[in-house]
């Protein structure tokens, strides 16, 4: 496991009381540092800001040392570059898996000719044309290759490689099997739920992705992550599985090197400060109780000490181990069928707040553009792109939550007696 400490944008220093953020700084050998910027801000809305008007003068100043320096890359050569520099370090290693997969088995081998390509010469047709040679490979090849090209062309517009982003004519073309039905509950299941949940060990896991947290920003969340002050919670980095992916000479798919790292979260956006409710700071005492408790009692019975360099985190089982997805997966299928719901998953947890924010945790006469993006940047989403492609085939769901809710009390609410989630 990497201890070392994660780039993050906004975070509380306890030293001087104030908000801060980490800027990228270019070293004399054209490497990208982070160093915290020395003045503080009163509020994290007010650094977030400063940090987002500074990473765009550093984006400007990177995107023409770009113009100035080497010629046009191929494309081949340039997504290769982006996907072992850019997409691995910032992606689990399940996802790296199965976008490798992509990458090598379907999308190189149908190149052609346009491997070699400049890639600022590359047009929406070039694509669309690949996307096509994909198709039939499996029932989800022709999906993942568009996922996967869209997220690297998406990149190279923003960082200024081209000049139009050749993805946006483009429109995901998914096969109707994976349009599946998420689970969604209504007010009345979700407090039998929570009401369940609480008397399980996992509740503040449960809790965390009904947040909208990924289930590795969940494993990564600290103490110090927390300010009651502020009333917030900073997400700064995520605890995945370190699986290598590598290639035989028969061109078979290897993973390597199992175990755990600690990474910053999926993307810059990912990396972000939200609002929580007031019961959060109880269930993190509680927590922090919990696992004293655990740690003492472990070490009483095995005569061994939990290792300190996973012991500052919060997501931990009595072994003092990070709890794995299958666990928390296990207990809420125990959950759900002994309450007689729906069985949902972690992530199907975060899907479900997105969608209740959708239909009940924004202002009343807000734009659809305007909830898009307030609910992408509490997901910490990369792109506002990503949240309407992952919900855009839920809205009738979420017309029928929103008509149960308006003549329903919070349900959240309901539950606690005090708090409700906000969008942050």
């Amino acid at each position: 496991m990497n201890n070392k400490q994660q780039p993050t944008p906004v975070y509380f220093n306890e030293d001087d009381g104030q908000w801060h953020f980490n800027k990228k700084v270019l070293t004399s050998k054209m490497e990208i540092q982070y160093v915290r910027d020395k003045h503080g801000f009163d509020g994290p809305e007010e650094a977030m800001e400063a940090y987002l008007a500074y990473n765009r003068i550093f984006k400007e100043k990177i995107a023409k040392i770009s113009q100035q320096k080497a010629p046009d890359s191929s494309l081949l050569t340039d997504m290769e570059r982006w996907f072992h520099k850019e997409f691995v370090p910032t992606r689990s290693s399940a996802t790296v898996t199965g976008s490798s997969y992509v990458l090598y088995r379907f999308i190189i081998p149908n190149l052609g000719s346009l491997a070699d390509k400049p890639l600022a010469h590359v047009t929406t047709s070039d694509i669309n044309d690949l996307i096509k040679q994909t198709d039939g490979f499996c029932s989800t090849s022709k999906a993942q290759v568009y996922k996967f090209l869209n997220a690297y062309f998406s990149d190279a517009y923003a960082e200024h490689k081209i000049r139009d982003n050749i993805m946006a004519p483009i429109s995901p073309d998914y096969p109707s099997d994976q349009r599946k039905e998420r689970v969604i509950y209504n007010p009345d299941q979700l407090v039998r739920f929570l009401k369940g949940a609480r008397k399980t060990g996992h509740f503040f896991e449960f809790y965390l992705a009904l947040l909208g947290l990924r289930t590795g920003e969940i494993r990564g969340i600290a103490p110090q992550d927390f300010s009651e002050e502020t009333g917030t919670l900073s997400i700064r980095r995520q605890i995945v599985r370190a699986n290598e992916p590598a290639y035989a000479v028969d061109e078979n798919m290897l993973l390597e090197s199992n175990g755990i790292e600690c990474k910053p979260p999926k993307s810059e956006a990912s990396m972000r400060v939200i609002e929580v409710p007031p019961i959060t700071f109880d269930l993190l005492r509680e927590r922090e109780t919990e696992l004293c408790w655990m740690q003492k009692a472990y070490e009483s019975k095995e005569g061994r000490k939990w290792d300190p360099a996973l012991a500052q985190f919060l997501c931990l089982s009595y072994q003092g181990t990070f709890k794995s997805t299958n666990t928390l997966n296990a207990s809420l299928k125990r959950i759900c069928s002994s309450l007689g719901l729906p069985v949902i998953s972690m992530h199907g947890l975060r899907h479900m707040t997105a969608t209740y924010l959708f239909a009940y945790g924004l202002d009343e006469g807000s734009t659809s553009d305007e909830a898009l993006e307030r609910v992408s940047h509490y997901l910490g989403h990369s792109s506002v792109n990503i949240t309407f492609d992952v919900y855009v085939h839920y809205m009738k769901e979420i017309s029928r939550i929103r008509d149960v809710l308006d003549n329903t009390a919070d349900p959240f609410l309901q539950f606690s007696g005090e708090w409700r989630v906000c969008a942050g």
